[in-house]
Parts: C-alpha cells; structure tokens; sequence
C-alpha cells in the first residue's frame, strides 16, 4: 500500500497525489482526485482522474461505483495550488518561525 503516488503530466511537471484513508477527504477545498486499483506484483492503475470545488463531496462522489464496477481500491487527492503561489514558485506554507 502507497502512501502517494506522482504522476507525470503533459508539460512533464511531475504532480504528486496523497492517499486518503478509508475514501473519505478531510477537507471541503477544491483539488484534483484519482481512483487507483492496486494490485499485489503490478504498478497501481489509474482508474479515474476528477476535478471538483469540494472533494469532501465530489471525490466520494462515486467512490462506491468506482469499487463496484472498475475494483477501485484506493483514493488520492491533491489540493489545487492558489494562482498566486503557483505564480511565485510556493507550493506550502511557510513554517512559523
């Protein structure tokens, strides 16, 4: 079992998904989701690729579908960057000195 998993996009920038436990986000911000199948001896298969404004809500959407019909066993978010710290290179907060 992974704990993230880094996929590669179409400008080659490399963008990296965290797993989320039991399927269910911890937070209402807008982000990006992925439904994975895992297997035991293969890389993990890319079932699904979402985008929503809540992922508490649109990424446990069809989370029962995705594990019913396609075997999705796992799900994997990344939060959307805001514009302007896409635009400055800052990708966390800065640590509280």
């Amino acid at each position: 079992m992974i704990s993230y998993l880094d996929l590669t996009g179409v400008s080659g920038a490399a963008y990296r998904f965290a797993r989320i436990e039991n399927a269910r986000p911890p937070t209402a911000h807008s982000g990006l989701y992925l439904y994975v199948r895992e297997e035991a001896d293969a890389a993990p298969a890319v079932l699904f690729l979402g985008e929503t404004e809540n992922l508490m809500t649109g990424a446990a959407g069809r989370w029962a579908e995705a594990q019913a019909k396609h075997g999705a066993t796992a799900l994997f978010t990344r939060l959307h960057v805001g514009a302007a710290a896409r635009r400055f290179g800052i990708s966390q907060p800065a640590a509280s000195q």
